[in-house]
């Protein structure tokens, strides 16, 4: 990634070549390295006062935006149109959808990602993927209803 497309408090999840993926949220950027960024990975699930924990050096070029699904600690369920006069509702569906074509539409999970329109204006979406991996709406994020999957005892 490049330092332009990052932002102080971005969901990323680190990619080395070899190794684990892990989970982050951008601190701070390094003040002469362009291509570094601090990178808070454990937060113990803290995540709301990330930047009250120690940012790991990172390299941009390891990094990618939004978060690692199957590493996501608190998984979107549904979200809702908040503000529609027919406010439609996009649940993840939790069985593997019907062989019959159901896969492509079929939502597998939801996302919060940054997207970029036209050249500068960013926007926080959700974004929902079919089993395919191929995003099939989004969502301003500030115009919707968020349910999340209950925690596991």
């Amino acid at each position: 990634m490049k330092k332009e497309d990052l932002s102080i408090g971005m969901p990323v999840h680190y990619q080395p070549t070899h190794g684990l993926r892990q989970n982050g949220i951008v601190k701070s950027f390094h003040e002469t390295d362009p291509n570094i960024a601090f990178v808070v990975y454990s937060a113990g699930g803290d995540w709301d006062n990330y930047m009250n924990y120690t940012g790991e050096s990172t390299g941009l070029e390891y990094l990618k935006p939004g978060w690692f699904v199957d590493m996501i600690p608190r998984r979107i369920k549904s979200i809702t149109e908040a503000y529609s006069m027919q406010p439609i509702t996009m649940s993840v569906t939790i069985d593997e959808p019907p062989s019959n074509g159901g896969k492509a539409n079929s939502i597998k999970f939801i996302t919060l990602e940054k997207v970029t329109f036209g050249e500068t204006e960013d926007q926080w979406m959700y974004c929902g993927y079919n089993f395919y991996a191929e995003r099939v709406f989004q969502f301003i994020a500030t115009a919707v209803n968020v349910i999340y999957f209950s925690d596991k005892a």
